[in-house]
């Protein structure tokens, strides 16, 4: 934290300004901001409220306030998160900001043994689709970045790179899980991301991956994982959806 009280969140993000430190609840809370700064980091205004019980136990108030609140809401018991990191009873809900927010809306799931989660089916029936793109062949994925998908991987034959990705080290675009080892939602999760190349991009190197294949797809709108502080050379992701004509 600088003498101004900014920090740097990650390499390429926004400074953010603390106003105060205080403990939190592990694996349950990520931040508190103020309304100002909710409204300019496009958080999803009054996404929760936190409601202390006292010395009664958690699980004696789950029943009731499920009955008062509205059918989707997400009641929590975090004393099972700060132990477990989720509470796997519990319907989970996601509000994702960002350029990429909007591919997504709001995300429902539920936890399932191994990292893995379940996306409520009407959203999986609004937003994946299977398609049939250059080099890769049939892909599933969110259908907001198919386009642009298709124009970066049609780019990449233009060019006469297309041997340099390997359809089959293709390792898959929606993937409804966690990041591993965390209770963080992978943008596979959202079909916003897809692995290529994988045997020689593994997770810490600086990979194979043909470094004009990564500048065709940063100009289609995706970011790429080998720019991260520890890297991730197959993957790549939607940062912004393009609008391709």
């Amino acid at each position: 934290i600088d003498e101004q009280g900014f920090v740097t969140l990650d390499q390429g993000s926004p400074e953010v300004h603390l106003g105060a430190l205080a403990p939190q609840i592990e694996n349950a809370v990520d931040a508190v901001v103020n309304d100002k700064w909710g409204a300019e980091l496009g958080a999803e205004p009054g996404n929760a409220l936190l409601v202390s019980t006292g010395i009664t136990a958690p699980d004696k108030v789950v029943k009731p306030l499920t009955r008062l609140l509205p059918r989707q809401t997400s009641v929590q018991r975090l004393d099972s998160v700060a132990r477990f990191g989720l509470d796997i009873n519990a319907k989970q809900t996601a509000f994702v900001v960002g350029s990429v927010s909007s591919a997504v809306g709001v995300f429902n799931y539920t936890v399932l043994g191994g990292g893995r989660i379940a996306p409520e089916p009407a959203w999986v029936r609004a937003n994946i689709t299977t398609a049939q793109v250059p080099i890769l062949g049939s892909v599933t994925c969110n259908k907001a970045i198919m386009p642009q998908l298709t124009a970066a991987l049609r780019e990449v034959v233009e060019t006469g790179l297309a041997d340099e990705i390997n359809p089959a080290e293709y390792a898959g675009c929606y993937y409804p899980r966690f990041i591993a080892g965390s209770t963080t939602l992978s943008n596979h999760s959202f079909g916003l991301a897809l692995d290529l190349n994988t045997p020689g991009n593994q997770r810490g190197t600086v990979g194979e991956m043909d470094r004009t294949v990564v500048a065709i797809f940063k100009r289609w709108g995706f970011g790429w994982g080998g720019d991260w502080r520890f890297t991730d050379p197959m993957h790549f992701e939607a940062v912004r959806i393009v609008d391709v004509r």
